[in-house]
């Protein structure tokens, strides 16, 4: 009976180490499929992620001492601006798609798709002058200062939702209905 019992117990601790093995390497997996190897979009990922945590610095620090927007906005007029953003909304959510980037030795060109979702704090009004949500079409230019990746001029225009193509995730969801 013991054989029995302790070939038992062996299947079990088989059947949990497998289960735990597929676990891991899944959520392995995840983590090795979304942190970016290339360093420009890695550079993607932290502007996304500081915009969303409302990071003015850490975008701030990823922009040149020259940057320059299309409209001839510096640096300092970009800090502003991400400043009076960040602090008329409560919270927003930026989905990236359409991602592109032409790559020569040290500099780069990054053309990305961007969606806007956000709430505006419920002060003076600003609901009704803020868009709850936007899509924009992103070219960045980009140099590598060292071994970093840096943007030096950022251009920009908002779409309309009749001129900007479905994310492949919602088309192929739209296909199957």
């Amino acid at each position: 009976m013991t054989s029995a019992a302790d070939a038992g117990r062996l299947m079990i601790s088989r059947r949990v180490f497998a289960t735990l093995a597929l676990a891991f390497s899944s959520a392995l997996m995840l983590i090795l499929c979304h942190e970016p190897h290339d360093p420009i979009r890695a550079l993607l990922v932290q502007l996304e992620s500081a915009a969303e945590r409302k990071d003015a610095s850490a975008i701030l620090s990823r922009l040149t001492p020259d940057f320059r927007c299309a409209s001839g906005a510096s640096r300092d007029d970009a800090a502003s601006l991400l400043h009076r953003y960040f602090s008329a909304y409560e919270t927003f959510r930026l989905d990236i798609y359409d991602v592109a980037v032409e790559r020569e030795e040290s500099r780069a060109v990054l053309r990305c798709r961007v969606d806007f979702c956000g709430k505006t704090r419920s002060f003076g009004g600003l609901n009704a002058l803020l868009p709850p949500s936007a899509m924009y079409r992103f070219d960045l230019r980009l140099v590598l200062m060292g071994d970093r990746w840096s943007v030096r001029e950022a251009h920009w225009e908002e779409l309309s939702s009749s001129s900007a193509p479905a994310p492949a995730s919602q088309m192929a969801t739209q296909a199957k209905t």
